[in-house]
């Protein structure tokens, strides 16, 4: 769970996820793996349904992601 939290962290913005070659396509499946072992409270907690995990890792979540890119 460390990785995951750590992987959300250190995301600057859903443009950069996306395109930072500093997480590798293994850290991106491994994000995902993490996300998908969560129960729904707790993806929920996160902001995140189970079907945007995928999306979530690979670009932020929609709507929150989004909107913080813009505050830095």
């Amino acid at each position: 769970m460390k990785s995951l939290l750590d992987f959300f962290s250190n995301l600057a913005s859903p443009a950069e996820a996306a395109n930072d070659s500093h997480h590798s396509s293994a850290e991106l499946r491994q994000a995902i793996r993490e996300l998908s072992a969560l129960n729904d409270r707790e993806l929920s907690d996160m902001g995140l349904a189970r079907s945007e995990i995928e999306y979530a890792v690979r670009h932020g979540r929609k709507g929150i992601d989004d909107d913080q890119r813009h505050v830095a």
